[in-house]
């Protein structure tokens, strides 16, 4: 192959690289949506140490000894506030539920009731004064 026909293939290559390239990054731009949203403003820790409550349940806890519970406390999935429920038993039967339990823990349902291990939202224990 000449000089001079290795040029043209490579401005041929060149351009159909820009064909494809420069629409397929237009379009991807245009839908691409970030796989974690920010924590919400005053979180202070992500909730990751969950387990199931119950095998027919919805809900989930994560086990904290000598748990003391917070009178401010709010827990977030992403930017979505969690109602704060009566027990574990409505978190686990109420999508979009928390409880704090004394000596126990925190519990919470999904606000699809989906499983949290497959959902792909962060939970956040969100306390509003706490500094960032």
């Amino acid at each position: 192959m000449t000089s001079a026909q290795q040029h043209k293939l490579v401005a041929a290559l060149s351009v159909l690289t820009m064909a494809i390239y420069f629409p397929a990054a237009s379009y991807l731009q245009s839908v691409y949506v970030p796989e974690m949203a920010p924590p919400p403003p005053g979180a202070v820790r992500l909730l990751f140490n969950l387990q199931k409550y119950s095998p027919n349940g919805i809900g989930f806890i994560e086990n904290i000894p000598g748990y003391r519970t917070q009178p401010d406390l709010m827990i977030y999935e992403d930017d979505r506030r969690l109602t704060a429920a009566t027990g574990l038993g409505e978190v686990d039967s109420v999508p979009g539920r928390f409880a704090e339990e004394p000596g126990v823990g925190i519990a919470l349902s999904a606000t699809d009731g989906s499983d949290i291990f497959k959902n792909k939202h962060r939970y956040w224990i969100v306390k509003p004064d706490a500094p960032r």
